[in-house]
């Protein structure tokens, strides 16, 4: 049975890089690169109805719009006509919890092998996701889990600390940070998150960064 065409943009200010995922994909049967660009305000001129790739591949680090700018463009405009795959050298947790939240279907490293990157744009085609680590799969149970629920937001008392405790919290801000914002200490900040665990019924600080999106208030 014939496997269906795989259409794909590639964001990357790297020409050589989008040359080299181009011949990449030329190799592979239902694979074509329709959409190139060097940054998010590229991609946005070159994005037109007839030149709409499934899949976007986006690079975090390029000039005048970066990745997070482009991710976030796509999921305002285009959220359920392109499925974005980050790939980049950065991957702390709360940077995980942000790019998700904002829609993307696969975080992949630099390092990645051709081999798993085929296997990952598949997946994300086949599934709308893709996934290589425990964290990621926890993280895409709880999403998944509040979409089954038609996105019901839960709004318990917070007091002002907690409602800026979760603001600093989807800002991708530490806990030492966030202690250093309060003028306080990483230990308060901890059991602040203990706190909010019992309010908002969550058990990870996964979950808790899904709350947070859904509480704060601009």
């Amino acid at each position: 049975m014939k496997s269906e065409l795989v259409t794909i943009g590639l964001v990357d200010d790297f020409p050589a890089l989008r040359k080299g995922l181009t011949y990449l994909f030329k190799e592979e049967e239902n694979f074509e690169v329709i959409l190139e660009a060097g940054n998010g305000k590229e991609m946005q001129k070159n994005l037109k109805k007839e030149i709409m790739p499934e899949i976007i591949m986006l690079d975090m680090r390029m000039p005048e719009m970066n990745g997070m700018e482009t991710l976030q463009w796509l999921h305002d405009n285009h959220e359920e006509k392109i499925k974005p795959i980050i790939y980049t050298d950065c991957k702390t947790d709360l940077t995980v919890i942000k790019l998700y939240l904002l829609g993307a279907r696969a975080i992949l490293q630099k390092t990645i092998t051709p081999k798993e990157l085929l296997k990952a744009i598949r997946r994300v085609k086949e599934d709308g996701y893709y996934y290589n680590d425990s964290f990621s799969r926890n993280l895409l149970v709880q999403l998944r889990s509040k979409n089954d629920k038609g996105g019901k937001k839960l709004k318990p008392a917070l007091t002002a600390k907690e409602e800026k405790f979760l603001k600093l919290l989807t800002k991708d801000k530490s806990y030492k940070e966030m202690a250093d914002i309060f003028g306080s200490t990483e230990g308060a900040m901890n059991k602040m998150r203990h706190i909010l665990f019992e309010k908002l019924e969550v058990r990870s600080k996964e979950a808790l960064a899904i709350k947070a999106k859904d509480n704060c208030i601009d």
